[in-house]
């Protein structure tokens, strides 16, 4: 999506969160419309720095969380190091969840590199940090610790 005009018309439409939508809900049936909907989701933020400038934190979870869902080999197919058996790695479904996997990776590598750049920056104090958490049962801050 290298139209800017595109990226605006998406995100003031609910874009994002509705192609994760689409993704949570039908994704795991159907290997290649996930793919597509994380190819989307790639052109979208592709020549981004700020993630959040076109997705929102929540919409970066949820996006986060089904990804590593649907790239969980060993809960998908019963795939684990020590199998014997490729009979499941020689099906069309797991074939085109490959295809699927490939893209979905790129995907997540990028989300968590930009989220581990946003964790250093606010460590080093270059954001403003999130709030001190309280332990309600003693009212004590745990930044007092």
């Amino acid at each position: 999506m290298a139209d800017n005009k595109n990226r605006i018309a998406l995100r003031n439409a609910g874009g994002i969160s509705k192609l994760i939508a689409v993704m949570n809900n039908y994704g795991q049936y159907d290997w290649s419309l996930a793919m597509l909907v994380c190819q989307v989701i790639w052109n979208y933020c592709i020549d981004s720095v700020n993630l959040y400038e076109l997705i929102s934190d929540s919409e970066l979870e949820q996006l986060t969380a089904v990804l590593v869902d649907f790239l969980d080999e060993e809960k998908l197919f019963g795939i684990t190091n020590n199998m014997e058996d490729n009979q499941i790695l020689m099906t069309e479904e797991f074939l085109i969840w490959e295809e699927f996997a490939n893209v979905a990776t790129n995907l997540l590598e990028k989300i968590e590199q930009f989220l581990d750049t946003v964790e250093n920056l606010q460590s080093n104090s270059f954001l403003p940090q999130k709030p001190k958490t309280r332990d309600s049962s003693t009212n004590i801050s745990f930044s007092a610790w």
